[in-house]
């Protein structure tokens, strides 16, 4: 009896040892899958969060954009009427004039292309030499692509002419005139377009020739994207 007990209750042990050790595991697997449910919610909730703030920046940076390009677009108005500041005269600042309303209201010089928006006397001083300092690398590039304007110019052709590498230039214009080579090209190119179709003197192919682009239907989808335009309604608009 005594030694028929005792293995009783050992065995007895032994099963309860077991259902705690089997409860332990059970347990230890609980709190794996609450601790993997929880980090999952914790990845969720700040990706989320980053996604609402990306899309509050997104919002804030286009309504800047706006107000900017509104800003922009009055400064080129009061220089069309007024002829610029410190003494240059409405007929110098028409190499680089650019007059509304063809162009909407609202694009971003950044979506539309002109770089050069709100610079018209600025571009003008500097294609003049009429600056009391040595030249910086945009106003450098300025004076030389003005220069080329009837050449196909590329922006390492700009970057040699100027003997610096394309990668200084690309920094000097990000830095001076918030734009790229290739941007400031274009924007000086489609602003001599303008105004030699709005003289009411040259054809649409010539205009483009003149300017360094071999196909005029090239130029002239450059010339609508640029200002929302056709250069064929400018040539209309200014026909004598």
């Amino acid at each position: 009896m005594g030694s028929g007990f005792t293995v009783q209750g050992i065995g007895d042990r032994e099963r309860r040892a077991g259902v705690a050790d089997s409860d332990r595991r059970s347990h230890s697997v609980e709190c794996l899958w609450y601790s993997f449910f929880v980090d999952q919610v914790t990845i969720l909730m700040v990706f989320l969060v980053s996604l609402c703030l990306a899309g509050g920046l997104v919002f804030v940076h286009k309504r800047n954009q706006k107000h900017l390009a509104l800003l922009l677009t009055r400064i080129d108005q009061l220089e069309s009427h007024t002829g610029g500041q410190d003494g240059v005269s409405k007929a110098d600042t028409a190499l680089f004039a650019v007059r509304e309303p063809e162009i909407q209201e609202g694009v971003s010089p950044a979506v539309s292309g002109d770089v050069l928006a709100g610079r018209t006397s600025f571009v003008n001083r500097v294609v003049e030499g009429q600056t009391d300092r040595p030249a910086l690398t945009g106003e450098l590039a300025i004076r030389c692509v003005h220069a080329r304007l009837e050449e196909n110019l590329l922006p390492a052709e700009l970057a040699s002419e100027l003997s610096i590498s394309l990668r200084t230039l690309e920094r000097g214009l990000a830095a001076e005139l918030g734009c790229t080579p290739r941007q400031l090209i274009l924007a000086m190119k489609m602003r001599e377009a303008r105004r030699l179709l709005e003289t009411g003197r040259y054809r649409v192919n010539e205009v483009a020739f003149q300017l360094g682009f071999s196909d005029p239907s090239g130029f002239s989808r450059r010339f609508r994207s640029f200002y929302h335009v056709s250069p064929n309604t400018v040539v209309r608009r200014h026909a004598t």
